[in-house]
């Protein structure tokens, strides 16, 4: 389902953006044809926007992809940048909050970043216990929730953010590698305590990461 304002949306796509420099991962270099090409994972296509040129484009066999920068350039490995321009929280709001009024799946292109929003979903959980003293397995199903979600970036290794809308309120998350001022990645943890119907079978689970 695609999503498009009328003139005159209550969300900022103008110029207004923040300019950040983010690092991009580089995994040493390889001949390619007899070419030294710098082997690049998550962001290549960030260095193609910026001039560098594909010489082997990943595929199913290799999630890599091996570039050569623009010429007269020769960047070491670990100072491989781009520079962004990217939106803010107070930007991104209204289209999240927005999105999550109407209550549909949705993927689309803001503010010159792939987005998505997920609606809240439940998924089963089969989990197994041992009984003694026989040691035979109990199998119960129960349900999992997973809380609606809006995600907007091009990889959560370079630059991203999103909110969740819990029991407890809205909560931002992201990550972005700027070289300025060093990494920034704001925590991100979710708790999970399930107990089986019956109360034979209990669940602890810690999602995510911490700064």
């Amino acid at each position: 389902m695609q999503i498009r304002e009328p003139k005159g949306n209550n969300y900022d796509t103008g110029k207004t953006l923040m300019k950040k420099t983010v690092k991009i991962d580089c995994y040493g270099r390889k001949k390619i044809n007899g070419v030294s090409c710098y082997k690049i994972g998550t962001g290549y296509g960030l260095l193609v926007k910026s001039g560098w040129q594909v010489v082997k484009a990943p595929s199913s066999l290799s999630s890599y992809a091996y570039l050569l920068p623009p010429a007269g350039s020769q960047p070491s490995c670990r100072d491989i940048t781009v520079e962004l321009e990217v939106p803010t929280v107070d930007q991104v709001r209204p289209l999240a909050e927005r999105l999550h009024a109407i209550g549909q799946p949705w993927s689309g292109t803001e503010f010159g970043f792939p987005a998505t929003y997920t609606p809240r979903y439940q998924t089963e959980i089969v989990a197994r216990a041992l009984l003694a003293p026989e040691g035979q397995g109990a199998t119960e199903t129960y349900t999992s929730t997973h809380p609606a979600t809006f995600e907007i970036g091009n990889h959560k290794t370079v630059w991203y953010m999103g909110c969740k809308w819990e029991n407890n309120g809205l909560h931002w998350f992201g990550y972005d590698s700027c070289v300025d001022d060093g990494p920034h990645k704001t925590p991100m943890r979710t708790a999970h305590s399930f107990t089986s119907p019956s109360g034979n079978i209990s669940v602890n689970i810690t999602i995510g990461r911490d700064r």
